[in-house]
Formats: C-alpha cells, structure tokens, sequence
C-alpha cells in the first residue's frame, strides 16, 4: 500500500484529485493512508471515501466515480505502482488525440519473474478502430 501511495502522490503531473476509498478491508492499510496523507505536501489533496462494511472493487470503484470532480479518472490497486511521469504521459496522450479512453503497458514483477504486456497505441472512433506506429 505505501509503494502504491506514494508512487501516485510523487507524481510529475500536479493537478490531481487523489480518492482512496475505505471498502473496510481487514488489514491496516487505512493506517498507512492516514500516516502518509498527514505528512505528505500532497495529503491535502487526498479524500477517503468511507463505505460503511466491506463491498468490493466494483462498489469502491463507482465510488470513486460518483465522488470524482475532475474530468479524467485513472484506477489503481493498492498492489500498483506506477512510474513519477504516468499521469503526465496519460493526460498529453488524452488531450492531443480527442478520445474517450488510454490504457496503458504494464509490467508485472513477482519473486524472479518479470512480464511485460505488449500493445501499440490504438485510437477508437466511431467503433473503427485504428493502429499507430
């Protein structure tokens, strides 16, 4: 959770909206949200969104959904981490290409093993979908 947090509160891109939703999970994470946040010059920017007993991802993220002000959303687990310039990529790449969705690569590491998701970037319009180099 802290790798997580903190890789989506360090990054480049500074406009954000940061909502963590407390679906009341039996772990501490909650503790480690509210330890960063209270320290971290971008806490002031975080809201926790508390549901009232444990309802799932699908719950946690509509959510977010309904709380979000901003225009854009990115999703991330508490297992994620993304790079400092994430956001930054996926806002240029969402404004100079007028679309509705960007999903990005991914890498996945556990123990010794590594994998990379492979994809170019794809435009869809109009349900045609088109490939760029």
């Amino acid at each position: 959770m802290e790798r997580a947090l903190l890789s989506a509160l360090n990054q480049t891109y500074k406009d954000i909206e940061y909502l963590i939703v407390d679906d009341k999970g039996s772990d501490k994470s909650m503790d480690i949200v509210r330890n960063i946040i209270s320290t971290h010059p971008r806490g002031e920017y975080v809201r926790i969104i508390e549901h009232p007993v444990n309802l799932g991802l699908g719950a946690a993220r509509n959510s977010a959904i309904d709380a979000a002000k901003g225009k854009y959303l990115y999703f991330m687990d508490s297992d994620d981490e993304i790079t400092s310039n994430c956001i930054q990529k996926l806002y240029e790449k969402m404004t100079e290409t007028d679309v509705d969705v960007i999903c990005g690569t991914y890498s996945q590491i556990g123990g010794t093993v590594t994998s990379h998701s492979e994809t170019k970037d794809v435009i869809a319009k109009n349900k045609e979908q088109v490939m760029l180099n």
